[in-house]
């Protein structure tokens, strides 16, 4: 009866085992797809969402920092980077108000939601100096 139940233990803490290792297969992320993944609330709730939550440092002149990052089959962010730096405060505010985002609507291909990769840039306004 020992080995019987020490068996099934085993066989338990494989099929364990096994669930996490198929979950650190890689995902397919599109990159083109029938409906891309959106912000909720579509463009202007994204802008809003930027007026109210980017920390703008001073900077004598409009500056962009281009970022990417990953909207997974369920809305969630993922992934973010810089494609295009600038200083590092720019980079790091840019990187947290995006890690900060409510999740999007999933791309759709095919019927069903799919990881899709977005590509946005994030514009610091020029401040005046005193």
């Amino acid at each position: 009866m020992k080995h019987f139940i020490l068996l099934i233990l085993v066989i338990l803490s494989g099929k364990v085992y096994a669930q996490q290792e198929a979950s650190k297969l890689p995902v397919r992320v599109f990159t083109k797809v029938e409906q891309p993944a959106q912000f909720p609330g579509g463009e202007q709730a994204l802008q809003k969402y930027f007026s109210e939550n980017l920390k703008q440092p001073e900077t004598r002149k409009e500056q962009t920092v281009v970022t990417t990052f990953i909207v997974n089959e369920t809305g969630v962010i993922q992934d973010v980077q810089v494609l295009k730096p600038r200083k590092k405060e720019l980079n790091e505010e840019a990187v947290r108000v995006i890690q900060n985002m409510p999740a999007w609507t999933p791309a759709m291909q095919n019927g069903r939601a799919v990881a899709y990769k977005v590509e946005l840039p994030v514009v610091f306004n020029a401040q005046k100096q005193q």
